[in-house]
């Protein structure tokens, strides 16, 4: 019995990160628009046990008819859907991108582009460069919590036969990309300020009380079974339909994870949309933030116009 219970646990901790992504909206046909304004992603079932995980491309018109498109972003998905990010990333005159620590992206980008094309690098830049690999060094030593993360994503996108979001993403795109995230001391920094941890997270999550489970549990046996046999389809189909039970969660709603991290995106936002030429920009963050970025947009005076719906996952995709 216990070990039940501790299986159904970590079942339903492979599915967490979707919380990170938002909630869900369950459906067999496009979404309308008051739906995306409260949900962050999609899933639709196709039938014959074919399902689709989606992430909204929002658009919108500011008062000043310069545009600005919210798009979804996930950890883990097919790499059809990274290549499509790719490709539209080179229609914006500016991407605000997420990625906690990843404020050296931009510079390093380009100096590697100046590599590229064949320039070289002078001796400061080279130093420069050599600062920004230490500072990366000394930053995954100090916060250690937070690189245990992406030897899951990798492990977990290979038990689903998808791609990862750091590896799949083109971020050294010199001049196109902007980093409008916190730095991992800043994070830090705030998450102490308001009493919240990571572990704190995870252990809610961990010593949660039965009504707040999510309202579908993948069968243990049946999951791990798919796991020796390595049955992608039937693992992709059952985390989807966990997330699609998946409410957002309380204790994340009002989080420096959330809305701490959406003020920081829109204060770097504000000041780079002063800058002359930035006339189509796009944020590209987990969909869990794009609810509170609506609001930060009408705010501002934009309005939404359409919401297009990406897929993310297919359970037919060949991994």
């Amino acid at each position: 019995m216990l070990t039940s219970t501790l299986m159904k646990k970590w079942l339903f901790g492979l599915g967490a990160f979707a919380v990170l992504c938002g909630g869900s909206l369950y459906a067999g046909q496009d979404a309308d628009t008051d739906a995306y304004v409260e949900k962050g992603l999609k899933v639709v079932d196709r039938g014959e046990g074919r399902m689709l995980l989606q992430m909204p491309h929002a658009f919108y018109t500011g008062p000043d008819g310069r545009q600005v498109e919210l798009l979804g972003a996930v950890h883990l998905a097919d790499k059809k859907y990274y290549d499509h990010l790719n490709e539209l990333f080179y229609d914006y005159d500016k991407v605000f991108f997420e990625m906690v620590g990843g404020e050296d992206i931009p510079r390093c980008a380009a100096l590697m582009q100046k590599v590229e094309n064949g320039e070289g690098l002078s001796l400061p830049e080279m130093k420069e460069l050599q600062d920004i690999m230490n500072r990366q060094q000394e930053s995954a030593r100090k916060y250690f919590l937070m690189g245990l993360l992406e030897p899951y994503y990798d492990a977990l996108a290979g038990m689903l036969g998808l791609a990862t979001q750091s590896e799949a993403i083109d971020y050294m795109s010199a001049g196109i990309f902007v980093h409008a995230d916190m730095s991992l001391k800043e994070l830090k920094s705030a998450m102490e300020k308001k009493g919240e941890s990571f572990v704190k997270f995870m252990l809610m999550d961990f010593m949660s009380d039965d009504e707040e489970k999510p309202a579908y549990e993948p069968d243990p046996v049946l999951f791990v079974a798919a796991l020796l046999r390595k049955d992608t389809r039937f693992l992709r189909s059952e985390l989807i339909k966990v997330m699609a039970s998946e409410e957002e969660k309380e204790s994340m709603t009002d989080s420096v994870i959330l809305t701490g991290r959406n003020e920081k995106c829109f204060e770097v936002f504000d000041a780079v949309m002063k800058e002359p030429g930035n006339n189509r920009v796009a944020i590209f963050y987990g969909a869990s933030h794009l609810p509170g970025m609506h609001k930060m947009l009408l705010d501002r005076g934009f309005k939404l116009d359409k919401v297009e719906w990406m897929t993310a996952w297919d359970t037919d995709a060949k991994p």
